[in-house]
C-alpha cells in the first residue's frame, strides 16, 4: 500500500446511523436506532440499510496509513456480534503552480472479528485522482482554496473485494469538490470540507501537498 503519514486528530461524538458515502461519513451521528436510508454526493450516491457509527481515531505524527486500526466500537450491535468493520477515507493531493491537482483516495477497511472469523481480511479501496485549483465554494466560504476533482478506481492498487466497492454506497468513478482551509503552500493543519459545509476530515498541508483522514465509521454486512 501507498506509504502515506499523518499529523491529525480526530473526533465526534458516539452513535448509531446509516453511512452510505463521503457526505454521510461527514454528518454527526444522531440517537437513532442505527437504521436508515441516507445517501450522499461524496464518492458515492448510494443508499442501504447497514448501519454505522462514527468516532474518535488519534493519529500520532509519522505515523503510516497501515496503523489506522480496527476499533471496539465496531465490534457489535446492540451487544451482539456482527460481521463489519473500522472504515476510514484518506486522501493525499498535491497541487502544482499551475492549479493542477493530482493524487489518490482511499476507503480503507479493517474488519472485526466476526468478519475475520468468516474469512474477511484488511483491504483497501483506492482511487486515482486529477483535478484543478479553485476558489472556495459557499459551504466554506472562509476557507482557502477548493480541489474540483474527478476520481477513478485504481483497480490494481484496490485489494479489497469487489462487492465492497458498492456496498456501502462508494463508486467507481466519482467527481466532488472539497473546499480546504489550510496555507497550501506553507506548512500545517488542514482542514477538508464537502459543498454541504460539512465536515470531511483534517490532515496537514506542507508546500503544495494537502492530505486528510476522516474520523471512523463503523460498517456492517
Amino acid at each position: 500500500m501507498h506509504s502515506l503519514w499523518w499529523m491529525a486528530a480526530l473526533g465526534c461524538t458516539l452513535g448509531t446511523y446509516t453511512p452510505t458515502s463521503l457526505e454521510q461519513a461527514a454528518q454527526p451521528p444522531d440517537d437513532g436506532d442505527g437504521s436508515g436510508d441516507g445517501s450522499g454526493d461524496g464518492s458515492g450516491d448510494g443508499s442501504g440499510e447497514d448501519s454505522g457509527v462514527a468516532g474518535e481515531h488519534d493519529v500520532e505524527a509519522d505515523e503510516p496509513l497501515d496503523s489506522l486500526a480496527a476499533e471496539p466500537a465496531c465490534e457489535t450491535i446492540g451487544g451482539q456480534s456482527v460481521p463489519g468493520a473500522t472504515t476510514y477515507y484518506v486522501g493525499d493531493f498535491t497541487i502544482s503552480d499551475e492549479g493542477r491537482v493530482g493524487g489518490v483516495e482511499w476507503r480503507v477497511v479493517r474488519v472485526n472479528a466476526a468478519w475475520a472469523a468468516d474469512g474477511g481480511v484488511d483491504c483497501a479501496l483506492r482511487w486515482t485522482v486529477s483535478g484543478t485549483l479553485g476558489a472556495p465554494g459557499e459551504g466554506c466560504p472562509s476557507c482557502d482554496v477548493r480541489l474540483d476533482i474527478d476520481a477513478t478506481i485504481d483497480a490494481a492498487g484496490t485489494d479489497c473485494p469487489t462487492f465492497l466497492l458498492n456496498q456501502w454506497g462508494d463508486q467507481a468513478t466519482f467527481s466532488v469538490a472539497y473546499d480546504v482551509d489550510a496555507d497550501i503552500d506553507g506548512d500545517g493543519p488542514a482542514t477538508f470540507y464537502l459543498p454541504s459545509g460539512a465536515e470531511l476530515g483534517v490532515g496537514t498541508a506542507s508546500d503544495g501537498r494537502v492530505r486528510y483522514i476522516s474520523p471512523f465509521r463503523c460498517e456492517y454486512l
